[in-house]
């Protein structure tokens, strides 16, 4: 039911649909130089867009190609000519300027094999370029996953050598907090014995000059 036999119909629709194609392209292509022209703080973003935008631009080329391919080769069968189908495309999803089998219905069959040369000549290319952006976008995401690796180690380092840089602050401060109280030791009991003498040249009177006499006491007996 999708696939309809020669018959009448108008022409001139893969004529109409190239540069149709083209300024479909076209307009990506100044979408990306409009975006170029924006704040130094988008250009970053704006140049991965513009890059992402060249693998869906031969994406979609690609599949334009198949579908018109596919209809060329459908037209050619119904002429009688043994052809073998490669893709298997969804009649329904083919953009709407794809030639139409009824314009393809007024070409010669020549004319025909001519264009699925050139359709599969421009399918190889654009393989080529999609896979190449694919490739490109796989060695992309490993060097971001090595620079965030490399990120982390490096704060990771970081880390570890202000914990070590703290741990020898506090050890060094602990280590004079210990060393302290014992050199002030002897001080202490320096201070410690200098009130037992004051307290005791401080008594009374009295005594201190009975204990006076009584140290002088043999001292007058050995000289009698």
């Amino acid at each position: 039911g999708k696939f309809a036999a020669c018959g009448g119909g108008g022409g001139g629709g893969a004529a109409a649909a190239a540069p149709a194609a083209g300024g479909a392209g076209g307009g990506g292509a100044a979408g990306g130089a409009e975006k170029k022209e924006e704040k130094k703080v988008e250009l970053r973003f704006n140049l991965m867009a513009i890059i992402a935008d060249k693998l869906q631009k031969a994406e979609k080329q690609m599949e334009w190609q198949r579908f018109l391919r596919q209809r060329v080769n459908v037209s050619l069968l119904s002429r009688g000519e043994e052809i073998e189908l490669e893709d298997e495309m969804d009649e329904d999803e083919a953009p709407s300027d794809v030639p139409s089998f009824e314009g393809l219905c007024e070409k010669e069959i020549p004319e025909l094999k001519a264009m699925v040369v050139k359709c599969n000549a421009e399918i190889f290319r654009l393989k080529s370029i999609v896979t190449s952006e694919k490739e490109l976008r796989e060695t992309w995401k490993k060097e971001n996953e090595q620079r965030k690796k490399d990120a982390i180690d490096r704060a990771n380092k970081m880390a570890q050598m202000q914990a070590m840089e703290q741990m020898q602050m506090f050890q060094s401060m602990q280590a004079s907090m210990q060393q302290g109280p014992a050199g002030a030791a002897p001080a202490t009991g320096a201070a410690a014995a200098a009130p037992a003498g004051g307290q005791a040249a401080s008594g009374d009177p009295a005594a201190a000059a009975a204990a006076a006499l009584a140290a002088l006491a043999p001292a007058a007996a050995s000289s009698a």
